[in-house]
């Protein structure tokens, strides 16, 4: 084999090595994004999941004031009030 060839078939390996090389690397870097956006749609689920309880909660509680406010103000309607003299 000349020179040449030799120099040219060890180009060809080291450009064949560098492909590879780049393959691998854009498969991990595509594995990571599918990783990080399925992390991220767990995270959103979780936050949406956290914010339907709190609702609730919060809701929960305030028609829990309104019943006792609205018991007290019927109580205290009819019992602070002076009655008329008839």
């Amino acid at each position: 084999m000349g020179a040449r060839t030799r120099t040219c078939a060890r180009s060809c390996e080291e450009h064949t090595s560098r492909e590879r090389i780049l393959k691998d690397t854009l498969l991990s870097a595509q594995k990571v994004a599918e990783d990080v956006k399925a992390e991220r749609a767990q995270e959103a689920e979780l936050i949406v999941k956290d914010a339907e309880l709190l609702s609730e909660r919060l809701i929960g509680q305030a028609m829990s004031r309104v019943r006792t406010w609205s018991g007290r103000s019927r109580t205290s309607r009819w019992s602070a009030r002076p009655r008329a003299n008839r």
